[in-house]
């Protein structure tokens, strides 16, 4: 396992996150397709870049995409 995916792993084993509805995160133009990998989607209007050059991403934890 990759050191991107480790770190990711343990974070998404954080109580915070099994408790969270939706987790939002900001990620760069050279990360925001790992994200997706892993099931984070752009937010609504979120599938440009911000002002600040940022990929506004979410996960909902609790959804099941079967």
């Amino acid at each position: 396992m990759g050191g991107g995916r480790q770190i990711l792993h343990t974070l998404e084993q954080d109580v915070y996150f099994s408790h969270a509805h939706r987790v939002e995160i900001p990620a760069s133009v050279t990360a925001h397709l790992f994200y997706q990998h892993f099931g984070y989607r752009p937010k609504p209007g979120g599938i440009y870049p911000d002002d600040e050059g940022l990929y506004r991403l979410e996960k909902f934890p609790h959804e099941s995409f079967h």
